[in-house]
């Protein structure tokens, strides 16, 4: 017999609800490490998480994955009850983010740059990367097809 809920496996859901916890409470610093958020993030670097409602496009929130990592990425969409993150160096998408696995928002980042504040224009120019991926990704299918077509 299985104990999971029929909503899914709650770990990732009971991590996410502890350390949202400790950003209302405070804030609170996140070492992060990986490449996927490059050029906005280079390790090694701290982020400070912040309370927010919910996220809007093209902000970068930390988010407690399926497998109970807790990812930086910057949300592409919202979708259903949930969102839709990706790192500004990935070509694809995460999986679908219900609302019950995010953190926070991120508002200050320190790496090898020094400390800066990600604010409208980092959201900008995160949303304009997004755009640019979008584009060679469609580019690339359509050149799939167009060389199955000869």
């Amino acid at each position: 017999m299985d104990d999971e809920p029929p909503g899914g496996d709650p770990r990732p859901d009971a991590v996410a609800r502890l350390l949202r916890a400790r950003v209302v409470a405070g804030e609170l610093w996140l070492a992060v490490d990986g490449r996927s958020m490059w050029p906005t993030i280079r390790p090694p670097a701290t982020v400070l998480l912040v309370a927010s409602s919910s996220p809007r496009r093209g902000e970068v929130w930390a988010f407690v994955a399926g497998d109970e990592a807790i990812v930086v990425h910057r949300c592409e969409r919202r979708a259903g009850t949930g969102h839709v993150f990706r790192g500004d160096a990935m070509a694809g998408a995460d999986p679908w983010v219900p609302v019950e696995r995010l953190v926070g928002r991120v508002a200050t980042v320190v790496d090898v740059r020094g400390r800066r504040s990600l604010g409208p224009a980092d959201r900008a120019r995160g949303m304009g990367r997004s755009a640019v991926q979008r584009g060679r990704k469609w580019v690339g299918r359509l050149m799939v097809r167009l060389g199955r077509r000869r």
